[in-house]
């Protein structure tokens, strides 16, 4: 098994290998979802047919075009640091180096077809995701 922690704090801190990485894994999760959404499109018309993933870096890698529709979950740079910081243990540098890896979250809410925002209270994250849930599946309902 790979040691993610230790992973990260190499891969994070050095260009040159977070790139070699992702080019070593971008292309073997990208069979993966592709599989999983021909594996949702063949469903029978009375079987569910969404299939949701959970992915921290679908454009960077590229995968959004595989997508029906985008939802982000936003939170501001500070607090997003701060949630790096308290749920994975880290210094505020390598806080920093994960969130630069990334593209910025605002243009990733400006690209998306849904935006949760994340900053107020577990309710008011609730009440977004239901409202977008009803909305997904009302276009469900039309194919």
């Amino acid at each position: 098994t790979i040691d993610r922690e230790k992973l990260g704090k190499i891969v994070f801190a050095n260009q040159t290998l977070l790139k070699k990485l992702n080019e070593i894994t971008h292309p073997e999760i990208t069979k993966m979802i592709k599989k999983e959404i021909n594996l949702a499109k063949n469903k029978t018309p009375n079987q569910e047919k969404v299939l949701i993933i959970d992915a921290a870096l679908i454009y960077e890698a590229k995968i959004d075009r595989f997508m029906d529709k985008i939802i982000v979950v936003y939170i501001d740079k500070d607090e997003q640091i701060k949630r790096l910081i308290e749920r994975n243990n880290l210094s505020k540098d390598e806080a920093l180096q994960r969130v630069r890896s990334q593209i910025p979250m605002e243009e990733k809410a400006k690209i998306a077809d849904y935006v949760i925002d994340n900053s107020s209270s577990l309710n008011k994250t609730k009440e977004q995701v239901e409202k977008i849930w009803q909305e997904l599946m009302s276009l469900t309902d039309r194919v």
